[in-house]
């Protein structure tokens, strides 16, 4: 074991210096005054005064929204894919998880230059109507529901569908002999059936929504602020730390409380779906002839689908379209192109863009070979040194995944701030920061292949006299292998697309693509903010191909 010990130690140590050492900093900040009394102050102000009550008012209503939008429209699409067969559907239902290794600032401009009272959809009607003023008035409170039913909508279809296909037929043929059909037979017979699934991805949905930074600070302007936009209004606007930590704590202790009902309930979920189930019913098509397009039910699922195209094909369109054309001079160029790959100092950034470029590389890549060392050195500690508290370990890694990116940048700042060596290298903690969010779901794709190696291989090369280092080189890495590289495409799009530890930690020599791209949306530099989005388009794109081909079930599995 002593010779063991040391991969066990590294990623500990890791966590402890960049996750739970920043937690302590904001729970002292948010509950010890500047004479060192512990006070409950700083919770009572942002409890009660009325600007924080309305904020976090607004968090849970916008979160609950989002999840009652998202169920209305996703859960057609989970009847659709778990019902009918046709041609398409397997490479369709593996299009709809684009939006989870797409970056949230991309889709946040796509959603403005698309949908807002300025974009494309906007001015065909102005110029259709000949009007001077937007026909289509688009709340920002509209675009932020918009936005989280985009990313949310293929957690409910992909959960809610994998439940649906697996119900006993012969319950449906039973429910039918007995005369229940329609809606009848839906509520008494297949909702009981599905609806821990549904409610598994409700609550899943609420989560990610109630945590999102990114969607709203872009989409929601001063008017609309959750509690994540909040905590970073606090600090960097209005430098009350204090209050940005007691905010945070809540924040920490609702989110918690929601994930730990999302994962006690998705265990006993689990558990139960696979009672008295089939593997996989038998679907019917959903066309055998051309006249069935005109019948009622067929020209619904096609709207449906036409409605999915534009939810999800529409911001991504607006991006591209923004690369070339600009809605200010309303002129169509390359402009935005030669900006991005410019080495020339550009005042609405504080640097070059083509530094911020290579900051988002050199982040990237750093944030693959860490996140997946440690992923490794985690996996084979729970997996094959079987060490006692071994899911206590996993559950320490995989706990980041619960507090959000702001609330562990607010910790690294007032922990390691005031250290000069590391004020002066920032792009150190953004580094840690990028691993910290990437760290978890790289353990979980080398854990999932781990688990799959067959023990008796391992078993048969060490009695053949191979060492426990030779057995892994030539016995699991080779098996594991696809495991490790979907971690590194996962770690890598994460990396890139990261924005929230990014902009609040950098300063203007270290920022990343998505921080630019916010800037250059808040000065109207459009074309440059789609050039930097067509390239994290490009990035992103790749690695979903990339993941789809290896193995997505190497990064899904136990989430």
């Amino acid at each position: 074991m002593p010779r063991q010990l040391p991969i066990v130690i590294i990623p500990l140590f890791f966590l402890i210096c960049f996750f739970y050492y920043p937690l302590v900093t904001v729970l002292r900040d948010a509950l010890i005054s500047e004479s060192n009394v512990i006070t409950l102050s700083y919770l009572i102000a942002v409890l009660f005064r009325p600007l924080e009550r309305r904020i976090i008012f607004f968090t849970f209503y916008q979160a609950i929204l989002s999840s009652i939008l998202t169920l209305l429209f996703g859960l057609p699409g989970a009847y659709i894919f778990a019902k009918f067969d046709f041609p398409g559907k397997a490479l369709l239902k593996s299009l709809i998880t684009i939006p989870f290794v797409l970056p949230s600032i991309v889709v946040a401009f796509g959603f403005l230059m698309m949908f807002g009272p300025y974009g494309y959809i906007n001015q065909a009607l102005m110029y259709l109507m000949k009007s001077r003023t937007p026909v289509l008035i688009i709340d920002g409170l509209i675009l932020i529901l918009l936005a989280h039913v985009f990313y949310n909508v293929p957690i409910v279809i992909q959960m809610v569908s994998s439940s649906w296909e697996r119900i006993d037929p012969s319950l449906d043929e039973a429910a039918e002999s007995l005369g229940s059909r329609g809606l009848h037979k839906f509520f008494n017979v297949t909702l009981p059936q599905i609806y821990p699934s549904i409610l598994s991805s409700a609550l899943l949905t609420f989560i990610f929504c109630f945590l999102s930074f990114t969607i709203v600070i872009t989409l929601g302007g001063v008017r609309y602020r959750t509690i994540e936009v909040h905590i970073y209004s606090l600090y960097k606007v209005f430098f009350e730390y204090h209050l940005a930590a007691a905010l945070a704590l809540v924040q920490i202790l609702i989110s918690l409380t929601f994930i730990a009902a999302y994962t006690k309930y998705s265990e006993r979920v689990t558990k139960e779906v696979t009672i008295g189930r089939v593997e996989r019913i038998e679907t019917k098509p959903l066309l055998t002839t051309a006249s069935d397009l005109l019948t009622p039910s067929r020209m619904l699922i096609i709207l449906y689908f036409l409605g999915l195209f534009t939810l999800f094909g529409g911001p991504i369109f607006g991006v591209i379209y923004s690369s070339i054309y600009d809605p200010i001079s309303k002129s169509i160029s390359l402009d935005g192109y030669y900006i991005i790959l410019n080495s020339a100092y550009n005042t609405n950034l504080g640097t070059s863009p083509f530094n911020a470029l290579t900051n988002s590389l050199v982040y990237a890549v750093g944030t693959l070979f860490i996140s997946v060392l440690f992923g490794i050195f985690s996996s084979y500690t729970v997996y094959r040194i079987k060490i006692r508290g071994g899911s206590i370990l996993t559950t320490l890694v995989l706990l980041p995944l619960g507090v959000s990116t702001i609330t562990v940048s607010l910790g690294l700042v007032r922990a390691y701030f005031f250290i000069d060596v590391i004020y002066e290298n920032l792009w150190f903690l953004i580094l840690m920061a990028h691993v910290l969010v990437a760290y978890p779901f790289s353990m979980r794709a080398i854990s999932n292949a781990l688990a799959r190696v067959d023990p008796d291989l391992l078993d048969a090369a060490k009695s053949l006299g191979a060492s426990d280092l030779k057995t892994f080189l030539k016995v699991e890495l080779p098996i594991i292998a696809p495991g490790i590289i979907v971690a590194s495409i996962f770690s890598f799009a994460i990396s890139i697309g990261e924005m929230a530890a990014t902009l609040f930690l950098a300063t203007p020599n270290y920022i990343t693509i998505p921080v630019s791209i916010y800037l250059f949306i808040g000065v109207r530099k459009f074309t440059a903010a789609g050039a930097m989005g067509v390239f994290l388009l490009i990035i992103c794109t790749v690695a979903f191909l990339l993941i789809q081909k290896i193995g997505k079930s190497e990064i899904s599995g136990g989430f």
